[in-house]
């Protein structure tokens, strides 16, 4: 109750919500400084994210089916997905493989991926991502370099219009 009452009447504006917000969340909680600083950082990485239907009308009309293979020298090969259901994140140093298993759209078609950093250290590193790329390529190759949930989709195109989607979450542990 103490809390709220020492925030209940602050907003954005406010000149002291910085002030009370760091001493009951603790030394922890970021200054008003670097805030902007994230701010002015996320709006600017976030700038670069494209989204599908921005570029193409959407009209899912058929399945796709990605996966991931993710290998390391030295460790047995796995499933990105079967890791999912064990609720493991992925360590830093592995290949990622990601490929088209399945879908039942006709060709031709043309074939996009997005691949989406998500978090503090990937805006710190400028790695943010999230444009959508025509590859015509049935496999997205990647890394795993830092934290975060990511995540990777992948889009069909037919006659100008998105026909086939699927998404899949790269959690990286972090370390």
């Amino acid at each position: 109750q103490d809390a709220y009452d020492k925030i209940k009447d602050l907003d954005n504006a406010s000149d002291e919500v910085f002030t009370v917000l760091h001493d009951l969340l603790g030394k922890e909680f970021p200054t008003e400084d670097t805030t902007a600083s994230y701010t002015r950082t996320f709006a600017t990485a976030s700038s670069t994210e494209q989204f599908i239907d921005q570029l193409y009308p959407v009209d899912i009309q058929y399945s796709l089916h990605i996966e991931c293979k993710v290998t390391q020298d030295g460790w047995r090969p796995a499933f990105l997905r079967d890791m999912l259901r064990q609720r493991q994140w992925l360590s830093h140093n592995k290949k990622l493989d990601f490929y088209i298993t399945s879908t039942n759209c006709p060709q031709p078609y043309s074939i996009y991926w997005k691949v989406r950093n998500v978090g503090s250290e990937a805006m710190r590193r400028g790695m943010i991502r999230g444009e959508i790329k025509k590859t015509d390529q049935t496999h997205q190759i990647e890394r795993t370099s830092f934290y975060g949930e990511h995540f990777v989709e992948c889009y069909l195109v037919k006659n100008g219009i998105c026909v086939a989607f699927d998404r899949i979450d790269v959690p990286i542990a972090w370390h």
